[in-house]
């Protein structure tokens, strides 16, 4: 479910269900802002762990923690599966990076 954003609306469910404080439903006109959220907030929203998302998804535990802590950026499929196995869209998770990329000049 995403999260909205929009000046005194409630948001409890999908979209569609968007209430506004006088009871009237999202216009046409109206703006609502959609924020992700990322995989590890998800998880714990959810109460999934880590190696359970792992089975689920299919995924190298390995690889899932590197994403689930931010570090990785996952391919359209990894996506895709690991969005399906917390049960929800890809769409609605932040992908980004979340640990800071440093780059290192010379032999290191």
């Amino acid at each position: 479910m995403p999260f909205c954003i929009a000046s005194n609306w409630k948001c409890k469910g999908p979209l569609e269900n968007l209430v506004s404080p006088q009871g009237g439903r999202l216009g046409r006109i109206e703006k609502v802002v959609m924020m992700s959220i990322s995989v590890q907030k998800l998880c714990k929203n959810k109460g999934i762990s880590l190696l359970s998302l792992a089975e689920r998804s299919g995924l190298d535990l390995k690889r899932l923690q590197s994403i689930y802590l931010g570090r990785w950026t996952p391919s359209p499929n990894e996506r895709e599966r690991i969005a399906q196995a917390l049960g929800t869209s890809s769409d609605e998770i932040a992908w980004e990076h979340s640990t800071p990329i440093e780059h290192f000049y010379g032999p290191g």
